[in-house]
């Protein structure tokens, strides 16, 4: 059972909030579990972002985002944790990326055909470049 508190502060500097050209913004999130139940950690989320019109309608846009969670004294679940792929690394399935439990055969051996099973992670960083033009 897990029973959480969370808190989010945003500092908003951007022309439009959904087709954004220029400025930029700040998030910061924490979460803390163990209010009730039986899951205890703190998980922290920083997102910053930054717009800059290019030519005309072109905009290029500059992402970055880290996180860290910790169990305070117990293991943090495999649920809780982070995972990059899918919405948050484009070309990779869900939890694609980061490290994998796989299946060993009696020998120790890795079975073939054999992807693992997604474990997700403490710590993570990642950052995106992007230029976003009008198609007709």
């Amino acid at each position: 059972v897990k029973s959480s508190i969370e808190q989010q502060l945003i500092y908003d500097a951007r022309d439009s909030r959904l087709r954004p050209t220029s400025g930029y913004y700040f998030l910061l999130s924490t979460e803390f579990a163990g209010v009730g139940g039986d899951v205890r950690f703190l998980s922290n989320r920083l997102t910053a972002a930054t717009y800059w019109p290019v030519y005309s309608d072109w905009v290029l846009s500059l992402t970055s985002e880290a996180g860290y969670i910790d169990g305070l004294g117990k293991q943090v679940r495999i649920n809780d944790r982070f995972y990059l792929g899918g919405d948050t690394l484009r070309g990779f399935e869900p939890g694609g990326i980061g490290p994998r439990a796989f299946v060993l055969d009696t020998a120790g051996n890795q079975l073939l055909n054999d992807e693992g099973e997604a474990l997700g992670g403490k710590v993570f960083t990642r950052a995106s470049l992007e230029l976003t033009v009008p198609l007709g």
